[in-house]
């Protein structure tokens, strides 16, 4: 099967439940060849591997869930026990505590990174874990697609 035809939204939401958090795998997209997920930015071997799935060459052998840091969330499924559970936990997370407008900023930046970045890094402080899904290989669609 053609990566590119699978049905993302079916595939993305078949994964088990315990996997909260699971987002397609995806570059950059300001160009620099990064893939979106944390073993990327944290190893260049790591990114030109992640990288070398784009290619159509690329076997299915390497698709499948893999536990990373963080995920980029142009393309992400989140169970909703990781809301209750950073609601319930919300004293461990000052930045995110609901102001004049009552609401939660689950999404909230800061530290110089993203939303999706934070939102991983709070959600395994209380026992969550990332994964990117291999075999969904996303693009950030604009002038051009990376």
């Amino acid at each position: 099967v053609e990566k590119a035809r699978r049905d993302a939204l079916t595939r993305i939401m078949s994964h088990p439940k315990d996997k909260t958090i699971v987002g397609g795998l995806y570059r950059d997209r300001r160009g620099t060849g990064k893939v979106c997920c944390a073993s990327a930015f944290m190893s260049a071997a790591r990114n030109v591997e992640l990288n070398a799935l784009f290619s159509p060459s690329a076997k299915d052998a390497n698709d499948g869930l893999m536990e990373d840091g963080w995920v980029g969330f142009g393309f992400v499924r989140i169970h909703r026990s990781v809301f209750e559970d950073l609601q319930k936990n919300i004293e461990k997370f000052p930045e995110i505590t609901p102001g004049a407008s009552g609401r939660v900023g689950y999404f909230q930046t800061g530290n110089g990174v993203g939303e999706d970045v934070n939102f991983c890094r709070r959600a395994q402080a209380i026992g969550h874990k990332t994964y990117i899904d291999t075999g969904l290989l996303m693009g950030h669609v604009g002038r051009k697609t990376f």
